[in-house]
């Protein structure tokens, strides 16, 4: 029995976890089968043989070996957004780790700097009474050239929180850090928001 060749395209989306990269990669999939008649897959890339995607790939923007990935959708369908390097907080790479819409337009962001988990809240408007009263003997400080108020961690939950308004907006910054690394977060969130999807003029 000759062995026998079947080739076919396949479009493969990633997602890095680390960095927020994302893009497509167009994969040659030959399915054959030995002379025993056992049949098996070989990807290919330039004509080359390659692991296939599902074992995981190096993502080019940070190195991170990417395990997700989406099959059978088009290259049209996913079109690739540009990879970018991540922000770093300290020497520490800034990670988006999930986000959650909140009723009246506010919405919570899960981040990660290195290995301290953050929480920034926003919405439009003024902060909420509830949001204010969360930092306790406060502190002014100065974020990405607005003022805010600083304050450090309470004995009801360890959490220090920065609370600051820019252009009919508010955020609030929260976890179980100090002073420096708040601060430091804020102000490089707030020089670069258009890459967490918030629209503040």
């Amino acid at each position: 029995m000759q062995p026998k060749f079947e080739q076919r395209s396949q479009a493969y989306h990633f997602d890095c976890e680390r960095c927020g990269a994302a893009w497509t990669t167009d994969y040659d999939i030959r399915e054959a089968s030995d002379p025993e008649g056992e049949e098996y897959e070989l990807y290919l890339l330039g004509g080359m043989p390659v692991t296939p995607p599902r074992a995981g790939v190096p993502c080019a923007g940070c190195g991170h070996r990417v395990v997700g990935h989406h099959e059978h959708l088009e290259a049209h369908q996913t079109p690739t957004r540009p990879i970018r390097r991540p922000h770093r907080i300290a020497g520490a790479p800034l990670v988006v780790l999930g986000r959650e819409p909140l009723p009246g337009g506010r919405e919570r962001i899960r981040l990660n700097v290195g290995t301290t988990r953050l929480v920034l809240e926003h919405g439009p408007g003024k902060p909420p009474d509830q949001v204010v009263g969360h930092v306790h003997s406060p502190t002014a400080v100065h974020v990405a050239g607005t003022s805010g108020s600083y304050g450090a961690a309470h004995w009801t939950d360890g959490q220090a929180r920065l609370v600051w308004e820019r252009a009919g907006h508010w955020f609030e910054l929260a976890g179980h850090t100090g002073h420096e690394l708040l601060v430091e977060t804020a102000n490089d969130l707030m020089l670069d928001l258009r890459s967490l999807g918030i629209a503040v003029s």
